[in-house]
């Protein structure tokens, strides 16, 4: 094993398109997955919907752009990071080499060649990242797209501690909080985030911040410190607090923060503050307010729409079947699992409102391809006992 690889990393800040490594899990190993939910998809809804394949095919654009993040040789390594920078209002990408210094949601900071002057850059700016990860990060990211979760987890610690960069840190400190999100550690994410923010209140990676989108039953471990946070004078923290106790015997000390913060000074906070408060109307919300949801999930930066599409889709699945179109609403759920792999839950959660949406219509061959999914990658979900109750669910666990 080589003791540096370079890798080029999407880190996009969180308005833009989302880091394919970030999350824990290579480029490498997420787009054939997301291409194969299209498949799921696109076989499920029908061939001769043209509104739909006009959907897909977007879908499948985004997924296809961003590349692979691929290791380089060892005679390629080089002794310097470079970044790529939108110039001339859009019209250009200049490139430039050096060593960065700091990369927040702000700004990077770029240090020229041999010490040279420091520039900085605004970070909305910054179109890619080419920069050497340590041996140890290299194989915590082979372990995670091997599907080696443990052995994943257990090598970005050591990372993390051998990191001499801060900026990194902030990447695996991310990476790690969506791989204890993908164990249901609640727990873990939580104090991972905390730790996050303590270091760089300007992280990009503010997006990893594990709020609740479905009910949700606490542990005492969840429940005490979801009591701490929604105390905090850090808006970040309070609003993560109330989220895990909306659905809790202290539901209206949550309501009263969600409302507080719906009109913080951070759009971020206000914008998911209110999403947050969909929970409490999705099953009851009228063709209008889901109307005024889906304005406001247009505006909210893309790479926090996995939580409030997932609300949004469940609101249409919910109405009247005069007042709803099924494909568009199956559309609409299936965005979660093909653009936000890495919200494990909430994946599967919208994998079975969709599965379950077509069950009730009778379109049962359709509703078994993307149960197949469900049984096959989202054993350790809530939707996953749920969807048990299903008998195309229940035949597909004995068959295995």
């Amino acid at each position: 094993m080589y003791s540096k690889t370079q890798v080029i990393l999407r880190l996009i800040p969180m308005q833009q398109t989302r880091s394919a490594v970030f999350a824990g899990f290579p480029a490498v190993g997420r787009f054939p997955r997301a291409i194969r939910f299209l498949a799921i998809f696109l076989s499920s809804v029908g061939l001769v919907r043209l509104p739909l394949i006009c959907t897909a095919t977007v879908l499948i654009c985004i997924c296809l752009a961003g590349g692979d993040s691929q290791p380089r040789s060892e005679a390629q390594e080089q002794a310097y990071d470079k970044i790529w920078v939108e110039a001339d209002g859009g019209k250009r990408i200049a490139s430039y080499p050096g060593r960065i210094v700091q990369y927040n949601f702000e700004r990077l900071e770029l240090q020229g060649m041999d010490g040279g002057r420091t520039r900085t850059f605004p970070a909305d700016k910054i179109k890619r990242v080419q920069t050497t990860y340590t041996t140890e990060h290299v194989t915590a990211l082979e372990a995670l797209e091997n599907g080696d979760i443990s052995a994943g987890y257990e090598m970005l610690t050591r990372a993390y501690l051998v990191e001499p960069r801060a900026w990194v840190q902030q990447e695996i400190l991310a990476q790690q909080i969506q791989v204890a999100r993908t164990r249901s550690e609640f727990t873990l994410a939580a104090q991972l985030f905390v730790k996050l923010m303590d270091e760089e209140p300007q992280t990009r990676f503010f997006h990893t911040l594990p709020l609740f989108w479905e009910t949700r039953s606490l542990t005492t471990e969840e429940r005490a410190l979801a009591e701490q946070l929604i105390q905090s004078k850090n808006d970040n923290f309070a609003l993560l607090g109330a989220s895990w106790l909306l659905s809790s015997p202290s539901r209206q000390k949550a309501l009263e923060k969600l409302k507080e913060l719906s009109t913080d000074i951070d759009m971020r906070v206000a914008s998911l503050a209110t999403c947050q408060l969909w929970r409490i109307d999705v099953l009851t919300a009228s063709t209008n307010d889901l109307q005024r949801w889906e304005q406001l999930l247009e505006r909210l930066p893309s790479d926090l729409r996995a939580g409030p599409t997932l609300l949004l889709g469940t609101g249409w699945a919910r109405q009247p079947a005069t007042q709803r179109n099924i494909d568009d609403t199956v559309v609409l759920l299936m965005r979660v699992p093909i653009l936000y792999p890495e919200h494990h839950h909430e994946a599967a959660a919208a994998l079975y409102q969709s599965a379950r949406l077509l069950e009730e219509v009778g379109r049962n061959r359709e509703a078994h391809r993307i149960y197949l999914e469900l049984v096959g990658n989202y054993r350790n979900t809530k939707s996953m006992e749920v969807a048990a109750q299903s008998p195309i669910v229940r035949e597909l666990l004995n068959r295995q």
